[in-house]
């Protein structure tokens, strides 16, 4: 029988399942709410693309698992050390602290017959009576960025960020970046998936003029493609609050 926190847990986060089933029907990505204590999901979006014809079900029961034992060999490890330098990180945070901080990295999924390299997005959603965190709201999505190693985690309140250093096991802060209004207007266009010509009719500029802004935006972010720029840009904590206001703008 499930304790009375338990029970008081999941009551609370009933909210965002109900949040992320609406907009699993909208978007590309697979969103999920998982249960860090009990390491398990309570919910999770299906996905063909990503899960190359696994059940739902299995994947719901397996549990972060699942994609550890689903990436290559070489990655597994990478991924469980991933997982535990960031709960590490977020237990030397205060408590009202950890809910303003959301990971973004990539990995391979190993599917039948072939490999396709996701991004995964987490940030903290509820807390324990603790302070530690209980649940989280992650988001996986196919990407263009093969590179896996680069591991941030963002403060979206004081826009810090931090890379994950494999060689030293330590996370080291970032200078913080500034892009300017056109820069950010660029790159939320971008994540929607518009064209550079569908972005220059929508900013009211020329093809080659949102060509040169973003060529900008990957020098500053030290990037290579708009994939990871957006991935950069956008953290999961930032989704998160986006997906609630749109969920009272639908409710109204």
């Amino acid at each position: 029988m499930e304790s009375d926190k338990t029970i008081e847990g999941h009551s609370a986060v009933m909210p965002y399942i109900e949040i992320a089933k609406t907009f699993s029907r909208f978007i590309d990505q697979c969103i999920y709410i998982s249960d860090q204590r009990n390491s398990k999901f309570l919910y999770i979006s299906d996905n063909p693309l990503l899960f190359g014809g696994y059940s739902i079900n299995l994947i719901k029961e397996k549990g972060f698992e699942f994609f550890i034992n689903s990436a290559p060999k070489e990655e597994a490890s990478i991924l469980l050390k991933i997982r535990d330098a960031h709960f590490d990180f977020l237990e030397n945070l205060l408590p009202d602290e950890k809910l303003g901080h959301s990971i973004s990295y990539n990995f391979h999924l190993e599917q039948k017959n072939k490999q396709i390299s996701v991004n995964h997005k987490m940030t903290p959603i509820l807390l324990d009576r603790s302070g530690h965190v209980w649940m989280n709201m992650g988001f996986i999505s196919i990407t263009s960025d093969h590179n896996i190693g680069q591991v941030q985690i963002k403060n979206e309140r004081t826009k810090e960020s931090y890379f994950y250093d494999f060689e030293k096991s330590e996370w080291l802060l970032q200078d913080i970046v500034s892009l300017s209004d056109r820069e950010r207007e660029i790159i939320i266009l971008s994540a929607q998936g518009l064209t550079n010509r569908a972005i220059a009719k929508k900013v009211h500029l020329c093809e080659a003029s949102v060509k040169f802004h973003k060529t900008k935006i990957f020098r500053k972010l030290k990037v290579n493609n708009i994939a990871a720029a957006v991935s950069y840009v956008l953290g999961a904590y930032q989704i998160v609050v986006f997906l609630c206001e749109a969920s009272i703008l639908l409710i109204e």
